[in-house]
């Protein structure tokens, strides 16, 4: 298990106690989970979601996974799962020459971008 990465998506569920609490205390409920690339081992990977929430964009060794919460690419919020669930794949892009650990979704346009160790960036549009 020590040479495995997971991305993983968490609810937060309030604790609503009978009285207010001294401090706000919130649990995290793990909802969906998928195994990433063991590669570019000590560098924090950035995901991002699409700004419609439907997607996540995952750094995925020398490129990036595309993943989604259901087969039909809803939002989280509407199809949150009664037990823990994988993510699901809906598209690979392999296009760098070294570990991808960064991508952004464009906030206007269907655009992604994603940065690799050696400092090239790509840009996509995704189709699907």
């Amino acid at each position: 298990m020590d040479d495995q990465e997971w991305t993983c998506v968490y609810e937060f569920q309030d604790g609503s106690p009978t009285r207010p609490p001294v401090s706000p205390r919130c649990s995290l409920r793990l909802t969906h989970y998928i195994e990433e690339a063991n590669v570019g081992r000590g560098y924090i990977k950035e995901l991002c979601f699409s700004p419609d929430g439907r997607l996540i964009c995952s750094p995925y060794g020398y490129g990036v996974r595309l993943l989604s919460f259901d087969e039909n690419c809803m939002e989280l919020s509407d199809c949150l799962p009664v037990q823990t669930s994988c993510l699901r794949e809906v598209r690979s892009i392999y296009s760098h020459s070294d570990v991808v650990l960064t991508t952004k979704f464009s906030p206007t346009h269907c655009q992604l971008a994603s940065g690799c160790l050696s400092g090239r960036v790509a840009l996509y549009q995704p189709r699907f």
